[in-house]
């Protein structure tokens, strides 16, 4: 579990909130939520002035999608804490957070957070990352498919060998 990986559950629990108030405000004949959903998917830090100011409207108007941004955004300031014990304290606190949010997509994702807090904190803490074994992972896919499947597991690794490794045919 990486930062990657808890961000993206959370866009999507932020996402499925504003499509599900999109979806009852229209129903109502409100359609202020039309156009927003690249605006929700910002960070705080990247917002242009008149995003902001958009964002600030939604949520002096108690939006739901507006509480599940601020959650995450709660979120992704505790990446940056490097204390162990201060870092389980705060998704702790967040976790309390979301779930008194009563926004189900957001309480599915603390859910989610929960079970692999351990290892949240860890990556949190250390900044390590499993993304050269996923880019590893990925190209190694990619030749497979390349190559519409190999005969055998020998021929897959020389093919593997020959792209990705260190193999001299000038020998």
């Amino acid at each position: 579990i990486d930062k990657f990986h808890v961000a993206a559950r959370l866009n999507k629990a932020v996402d499925q909130v504003r499509r599900a108030e999109h979806r009852e405000r229209l129903s109502a004949g409100d359609d202020r939520l039309k156009g927003t959903q690249h605006l929700f998917r910002r960070s705080a830090a990247t917002m242009k002035t008149d995003q902001r100011e958009q964002l600030g409207y939604f949520t002096r108007m108690s939006f739901k999608v507006a509480r599940a941004w601020q959650r995450r955004e709660m979120a992704r300031q505790l990446w940056s804490l490097t204390d162990r014990e201060t870092a389980m304290v705060g998704w702790r606190k967040w976790l309390k957070s979301a779930r008194l949010s009563r926004l189900t997509p957001l309480r599915k994702a603390a859910e989610t957070v929960e079970e692999h807090l351990e290892w949240i904190v860890n990556a949190s803490t250390t900044g390590l990352s499993n993304g050269r074994a996923e880019s590893t992972n990925a190209r190694v896919q990619k030749l497979k498919r390349q190559a519409h499947g190999f005969r055998n597991i020998n021929n897959f690794c020389d093919a593997m060998l020959f792209r990705y490794g260190s193999l001299d045919l000038s020998v």
